[in-house]
């Protein structure tokens, strides 16, 4: 990356990227336990991302971590040194002012949802026959692998046109070829790759427009208002044809034609069985589940625990399986959606009731891993023992990918486990940690240095050849040990020197 020197990217910039990185949930990774240093230490740390962006650097390429979904799919995530975080936020920050900044929240994809119900109407006001709506059809389709896809010279173009910052730019498309590594890609779960991806996906949607169709879009999903089944194909067509135009595909097992009645009754809730029956699209609300926990504790739960009590799986309740149960090893999108929220309400609320079926969730559901250790977390207090059966199952009989083993590293002093010479859990943290690159090991070094059960030699050879994005799981590690009074000796001085995370994290 060529040297940086706008003045939208001063030290301030820097810090208060500092400040939003460490607060920003990245919702599949476990919490970073390294922030809080980085966050105490911000002025200094922001001045050396601020000398290397005015220098001029080569950034690391960024590990990708494969987040399960739900079947055999794939969620790639990158997982990203602080340093670049805090450089890739800063700059977009500057590129993008507040009020351009999408929202991505569930109110504004409930908005999108029933925009197409709405528009079928907007003639006219108040009460409406069901068949007076202008549509036929509604064309249902997204993006596949979006972000992975998003090509840099698009973007420039697109960032170009809107007058922005040439040198911020600049800047930004050759981050993100250092941590990309090629010419198209930007980091998942990242608000501001949501901020700049909201500029390419509306190129998109221009272009489905200019072809005469009615398109609403939320991120890289779609839909457009059809009048005739022909207008359907012409639309499936030119939103092919315009996904190609800016190296993008529509994922074809998720574009669909619902007839408009269809959709209506899928994503409002309403039953019609009648093109006379009446109806005031301007109270038509989406009927969307979230994964939001509600607030009232009694309600939500019962809700929560009837959700969960409807899973079965074979190995626990035998067979035959009962009418209206659902098949945990074959859950819908729908049945998916509801189990998640079931276990973000039973965490909310530290419910005892989701432990007897944890196990089986995990087994079955690989994608909800994270899910089920934040409510292991949740209850552990209460159940220590039952908890650390749990963990210990899983570790024994359950096979775990790599993403899936750093959420039970870190689940591990997350639950306050714990880990003595002989146990099994020493020796599977141990058999991560062996693993080195991997946020597995990353994960299972800092509980064995909470536990005081890894030594210091041990850290200080990985740290020579883990990538920067593993590093600060190492450089916490380090810090640990020395808190508990483990003598370090000068090394912990001269590594300071060799890094700014380093140097902030072991102060």
């Amino acid at each position: 990356m060529k040297p940086l020197t706008s003045l939208e990217l001063d030290v301030q910039a820097l810090e208060a990227a500092v400040e939003a990185e460490s607060t920003y949930e990245r919702v599949w990774l476990p919490p970073e336990p390294w922030w809080d240093a980085l966050v105490d230490d911000k002025a200094e740390f922001a001045r050396s991302v601020h000398r290397r962006l005015v220098r001029g650097t080569r950034w690391p390429r960024s590990v990708t971590i494969d987040v399960r979904k739900p079947g055999h799919g794939i969620r790639p995530v990158s997982l990203m040194s602080p340093e670049v975080r805090v450089a890739y936020r800063a700059i977009i920050t500057a590129l993008v002012p507040d009020d351009e900044r999408v929202d991505r929240s569930a109110a504004s994809y409930a908005e999108f949802v029933v925009a197409p119900i709405k528009a079928a109407f907007e003639r006219g006001s108040g009460l409406r026959r069901f068949g007076d709506a202008m549509y036929s059809h509604v064309l249902v389709a997204d993006v596949a692998s979006f972000y992975q896809y998003i090509d840099h010279a698009i973007l420039r173009d697109e960032l170009d046109r809107l007058g922005r910052n040439i040198d911020l730019i600049d800047g930004l498309i050759e981050l993100l070829g250092d941590i990309e590594g090629r010419s198209f890609g930007i980091p998942q779960r990242s608000a501001p790759s949501d901020w700049i991806s909201e500029f390419y996906a509306a190129r998109l949607e221009r272009l489905v427009t200019r072809d005469g169709h009615d398109v609403w879009r939320y991120s890289d999903d779609v839909r457009v208002g059809c009048t005739s089944y022909p207008e359907v194909l012409s639309a499936i067509e030119s939103l092919s044809r315009s996904a190609r135009d800016i190296g993008l595909v529509l994922n074809d097992q998720k574009t669909a034609t619902p007839s408009f009645l269809t959709y209506f009754m899928n994503n409002s809730g309403v039953e019609i069985d009648d093109a006379s029956v009446e109806i005031d699209p301007s109270d038509v609300e989406a009927s969307i589940f979230s994964d939001y926990a509600p607030e009232d504790d009694d309600q939500a739960v019962a809700a929560a625990l009837t959700t969960l009590d409807l899973l079965w799986d074979r190995e626990r309740h035998g067979t035959p399986r009962p009418e209206g149960s659902w098949n945990l090893s074959k859950l819908n999108a729908e049945q998916h959606r509801e189990v998640r929220r079931a276990l973000n309400t039973v965490t909310k609320h530290a419910d005892l009731g989701a432990l007897p079926m944890l196990l089986s969730i995990l087994a079955y559901q690989p994608a909800m891993t994270h899910l089920v250790v934040r409510y292991a977390a949740a209850v552990a207090p209460a159940e220590p023992a039952v908890v650390g059966d749990f963990v210990d199952k899983v570790i024994k009989r359950v096979s775990l990918n790599e993403w899936q083993r750093a959420w039970i590293a870190y689940g591990i002093r997350a639950c306050g486990l714990q880990v003595d010479g002989s146990s099994l859990r020493l020796r599977w943290l141990e058999a991560q940690a062996n693993l080195v690159h991997s946020l597995a090991a990353a994960e299972a070094v800092v509980t064995l240095a909470g536990e005081n059960l890894v030594q210091f030699r041990v850290l200080e050879e990985r740290l020579r050849i883990v990538d920067a994005d593993y590093a600060p799981w190492y450089l916490h590690a380090v810090s640990l040990l020395h808190q508990a009074g483990i003598f370090i000796g000068p090394w912990r001085g001269d590594h300071r020197e060799s890094s700014a995370v380093a140097a902030s994290l072991l102060k």
